[in-house]
C-alpha cells in the first residue's frame, strides 16, 4: 500500500510540473469556499457585520419560525387560544387540570420541549461569537467601515443577544446565558432563570447604551437601521426608535419573568415604569415575508382554525355583559356550552344574534381588521372540550395565511406597554392613575 501510494503521488506530480514547481506537502492545499468556514465568516468585516445584522431574524427563528416550537404550549396554556389537536402538544398543554410537563427522555413533546432551548443557545452563541469578534477587529485598528457603523451593529448585537437569553429566562427553568466573554469552546453553565434574565437586562442597558453613542458618532452607515436588520413596517428605524423598542422589551423581560405571586409581587415595578413610560408611543410592527427570512410559522398553522385556535371564554367571556359569563362560570366545567358575547368592546362583531355577529366579522384576509375576534360560521364549529368550546376564532392576523405568509404582525404592541405600566401603577398604589391605560383597549 505504501508503495502504490508513492507511486501516486509520483505521477500526480510529473502529471502537473508543466505548470510549475510545486511543494510536495501541500499538493491538496485548496481552500473549499463550497463548505461553511465559521472562522473566515468571524475573522472579516463583511462577515461580521452579515452575523450581526441577522441576528433578531435569527432569533425570531428560534421562536416562532416553525410550529414545532414551544409557542403553540404556550399559547393554550395562557388561556391565549385553545387546541383540542394533538399537533404540538396543544390538548395536552390544554388540559384542566393542568398536566405536569414531562422532560423524560423519549415523552411525547421531548421535540417541542427541547426546541426553544437547542435554537435560542445556538442563535445566541452565534451573536455573541460575532460581538467578540467586532470588538477584536476594533482593538487590532479595523473597522466595519465607520465608527458609526460598528456601533450600529454592535448595539444590534446586543439586542438581539438579550432577546435570546430573554426569551429562554422566560421559557425554562434554567439556561445556558451566552455572552461575548465566552472562549470559542467554552461551555457555559446552566444559570436559574432569574440569573439568565438579569444579564439579559444588562444586555439591553449595553445595546441601549450604545446605541446612543452611535447618535453622535462620525462616519457612514450608522443609524437608522436598515429594513433588513429589523424589517418593520417603516422603512427603517431610527435611534431613538430602536431605544423605544428596548426599553419596553425591559419592561416586558422584568415582569414577564416572575414564576408565581411571591416573585410577581419582588419585581421592580418602580422600572418596569420608567422603562414602559420611555418606550413604545406604536405598536412595534414586523413586516413579515417569509422569502425574506422574516416568517411566524405558528402565526400561520393557527390560521387554520378547526380545532387549532378557538378562543376559550375562561378570557374573553370577562368582555360579556350579560349574564352569559356568569352562567357559564357556575355551571360545571364539563357540562359548559357556547354562548353569545354580548360586548360595546370594539375588538368583538356587535350584534345581539349569533347571525348579526357573523355578519359583522371581518372578511378572512382582512389586514388588521380592528375586530380581533370572529363569530365563525356555524357550519365550522369544532367540538373539543366543554371549557374551551366557544363561537369565537382569534382573526386578526389570519390575512398572514391567506397571503402567502406576507404581512404585518405585532411583536410588541403598544397596548402591552400601556398594560405593564397599568400593573406598574397598581402593584405602586396608583391604581387611579391605571384606570385611563386600560379604558384604552376598549375605545
Amino acid at each position: 500500500m505504501k508503495l502504490r501510494n508513492i507511486w501516486m503521488v509520483s505521477a500526480a506530480a510529473a502529471a502537473i510540473g508543466s505548470l510549475g514547481a510545486c511543494d510536495s506537502n501541500n499538493l491538496l492545499d485548496v481552500q473549499n469556499t463550497n463548505q461553511p468556514d465559521v472562522a473566515r465568516a468571524f475573522s472579516t468585516a463583511d462577515g461580521i457585520e452579515a452575523i450581526l445584522r441577522g441576528s433578531f431574524s435569527q432569533a425570531l427563528s428560534a421562536t416562532h419560525g416553525t410550529t414545532g416550537a414551544t409557542m403553540p404550549a404556550a399559547d393554550v396554556i395562557s388561556l391565549e387560544s385553545y387546541g383540542s389537536v394533538a399537533n404540538f402538544g396543544m390538548n395536552i398543554r390544554a388540559a384542566i387540570p393542568r398536566v405536569n410537563i414531562d422532560n423524560s427522555r423519549g415523552n411525547t413533546t421531548a421535540n417541542e420541549n427541547f426546541r426553544d432551548f437547542l435554537q435560542l443557545g445556538l442563535k445566541g452563541r452565534t451573536v455573541a461569537n460575532g460581538i467578540a469578534a467586532l470588538d477584536r477587529l476594533r482593538k487590532n485598528g479595523g473597522s466595519l467601515g465607520s465608527d458609526a457603523q460598528d456601533l450600529r451593529a454592535r448595539a444590534f448585537g446586543f439586542f438581539s443577544l438579550a432577546v435570546d437569553n430573554g426569551m429562554a429566562a422566560l421559557t425554562y427553568d434554567s439556561v445556558g446565558v451566552s455572552t461575548p466573554a465566552l472562549g470559542s469552546s467554552d461551555i457555559p453553565p446552566l444559570s436559574g432563570y432569574n440569573e439568565a434574565m438579569t444579564v439579559a437586562l444588562q444586555q439591553l442597558d449595553s445595546a441601549i447604551a450604545i446605541t446612543t453613542a452611535a447618535k453622535t458618532a462620525t462616519g457612514a452607515n450608522g443609524f437608522p437601521l436598515p429594513m433588513d436588520w429589523l424589517r418593520t413596517t417603516n422603512a427603517s428605524t431610527s435611534a431613538d426608535e430602536f431605544i423605544r423598542i428596548m426599553r419596553s422589551m425591559k419592561a416586558r423581560f422584568r415582569a414577564g419573568v416572575a414564576r408565581n405571586p411571591a416573585e410577581r409581587a419582588a419585581v421592580n415595578w418602580a422600572e418596569v415604569l420608567n422603562d414602559a413610560n420611555a418606550g413604545l408611543t406604536s405598536s412595534f410592527t414586523l413586516a413579515l415575508n417569509n422569502n425574506e427570512g422574516w416568517g411566524v410559522s405558528w402565526l400561520n398553522q393557527a390560521a387554520v382554525f378547526t380545532g387549532w385556535h378557538q378562543m376559550t371564554p375562561y378570557i374573553i367571556g370577562m368582555a360579556d355583559t350579560t349574564s352569559g359569563y356568569a352562567t357559564w362560570l357556575a355551571t360545571d366545567r364539563s357540562q359548559r356550552v357556547p354562548f353569545l358575547i354580548a360586548t360595546p368592546d370594539a375588538r368583538f362583531p356587535s350584534g345581539n344574534t349569533r347571525a348579526t355577529q357573523q355578519a359583522n366579522s371581518p372578511a378572512a384576509a382582512a389586514v388588521l381588521p380592528s375586530v380581533y375576534f370572529r363569530n365563525r360560521p356555524s357550519g365550522e364549529d369544532t367540538p373539543g372540550d366543554a371549557w374551551g368550546n366557544s363561537f369565537y376564532d382569534f382573526v386578526r392576523y389570519r390575512s398572514y395565511r391567506q397571503n402567502s405568509l406576507v404581512g404585518p404582525w405585532n411583536f410588541m404592541t403598544k397596548t402591552e406597554s400601556d398594560m405593564l405600566k397599568a400593573e406598574a401603577l397598581i402593584r405602586l398604589n396608583r391604581s387611579n392613575e391605571a384606570v385611563a391605560l386600560v379604558n384604552i383597549t376598549r375605545v
